[in-house]
């Protein structure tokens, strides 16, 4: 039998039921997840782990910069940040998601496509007992083809950078 916390830490996409690390999944998709295992009726879904968003961060030429920069932002003025921070969306958003990625979204949308789905984030530490983000970063909605699919992925992940 596979263990799913380890299957959640290595794996870049998940069904919600076995979203069960936060570190991979996040709050909302954790919780999502709890309530499918216990079998509470709810939408279906996927949860993209913060594995394939690193991955892609990477691709982007941009992992080693966001760590690095983040720990600087205090020193920047306002208008340096928002340009760092357009530069990092128009890099999240133009970078192609890997192959692999592709692959697996295509597998796990393929039972509801093509009728509309919702994109939405679910990042490690978007909600804690420190902070509140709720809301912040993009939800796309009507997206009802794998190509909105990728797309979506995308906007969404830029938009933490917003």
């Amino acid at each position: 039998m596979t263990n799913i916390s380890s299957a959640a830490e290595s794996s870049l996409v998940l069904t919600l039921a076995e979203a069960c690390t936060l570190s991979a999944v996040g709050g909302k998709a954790l919780n999502l997840g709890r309530l499918q295992r216990l079998k509470v009726p709810g939408a279906p879904g996927c949860v993209i782990t913060s594995r394939a968003f690193e991955a892609h961060l990477h691709d982007a030429g941009l992992l080693e910069e966001t760590r690095r920069q983040v720990k600087a932002l205090q020193t920047l003025s306002r208008e340096e940040v928002r340009a760092l921070a357009r530069r990092w969306q128009a890099a999240i958003v133009q970078t192609p998601l890997a192959e692999d990625l592709v692959c697996l979204l295509r597998e796990h949308t393929a039972q509801w496509l093509p009728q509309a789905l919702a994109v939405r984030s679910s990042a490690v530490g978007e909600d804690s007992g420190g902070a509140s983000f709720a809301g912040q970063l993009d939800t796309v909605l009507n997206v009802s083809d794998l190509g909105d699919v990728l797309q979506a992925v995308k906007k969404v992940w830029g938009s933490a950078y917003s």
